[in-house]
């Protein structure tokens, strides 16, 4: 089988325009794939975040109820100092 200039020249252009074909496919479906890693990793990303995000929030409302607790008992404390100045006071007035 002699190839002649012509037909030896069109079956290089054929291969040459298959490769081209082949890397751009490649190179598109790679990048999908890389696309959806990082899409895949930003919706993990943001998953952790987001139970981060709760154990600070309970954190935060443990804290507050510490808090709210603690003004309680200042406010019984004041209370019992008022009772204990009016009582103080009463006993200086005999």
């Amino acid at each position: 089988m002699n190839l002649t200039g012509n037909e030896g020249i069109s079956i290089a252009l054929i291969i040459s325009v298959a490769s081209i074909i082949c890397t751009i496919y490649t190179t598109i479906a790679s990048s999908k794939k890389r696309e959806k890693e990082t899409m895949e990793a930003e919706i993990e990303r943001r998953a952790s975040m987001k139970e981060e995000f709760v154990k600070v929030n309970l954190k935060l409302d443990t804290f507050c109820r510490q808090i709210d607790e603690m003004l309680k008992k200042l406010d019984k404390t004041d209370e019992r100092l008022d009772d204990h100045e009016r009582r103080i006071s009463n006993l200086e007035k005999r």
